[in-house]
């Protein structure tokens, strides 16, 4: 079974990038040219398939849960932080073979890359756990933060 993690679309018309959040949460871009809804139960989308570029991302139940567990197993440890997290979370996708490079492994002129996007990675964690998310939106907003710096196999999603 698959599970919509980010319920998005970007406008073509003016740029937009709109997202729905929960049930009936239809919203639409600046220029009214789309609209999406269903947040994580459905996805719809309003207007001509031209106009817009699907941003959305699903992903395997079963991966999924690999990932909360590994959340879960991370905030258990005496002295865990944002980075272990996002460690943690990044060697499940990475053993689900959801990436597109193997980030903890990078070396050379890859590994500045590399840990720029563990830190954003690491950020995305912090903000998760400050505005009160589950271990579930701990992993979406770190799947949202390596699809922001191209690092996943977009294709898987």
């Amino acid at each position: 079974m698959r599970i919509i993690i980010q319920n998005e679309a970007m406008c073509n018309k003016c740029g937009d990038v709109v997202y729905s959040a929960h049930v009936h949460d239809f919203r639409s871009c600046k220029c009214g040219a789309i609209a999406v809804d269903g947040g994580q139960a459905y996805l719809r989308r309003v207007g001509d398939i031209a106009n817009f570029t699907d941003r959305s991302l699903t992903m395997d139940s079963e991966m999924l849960n690999r990932a909360k567990d590994a959340v879960e197993k991370a905030r258990k440890k005496r002295n865990s932080s944002p980075l272990l997290t996002a460690a943690a979370i990044i060697k499940s996708l990475a053993r689900d073979r959801l990436l597109a490079t193997d980030i903890l492994a990078a070396t050379g002129p890859e590994k500045t890359l590399a840990a720029v996007t563990v830190s954003k990675c690491a950020e995305a964690v912090e903000w998760a756990l400050n505005t009160n998310r589950n271990s579930y939106g701990v992993v979406f907003s770190v799947i949202r933060a390596l699809r922001d710096r191209n690092a996943l196999k977009i294709e898987e999603f």
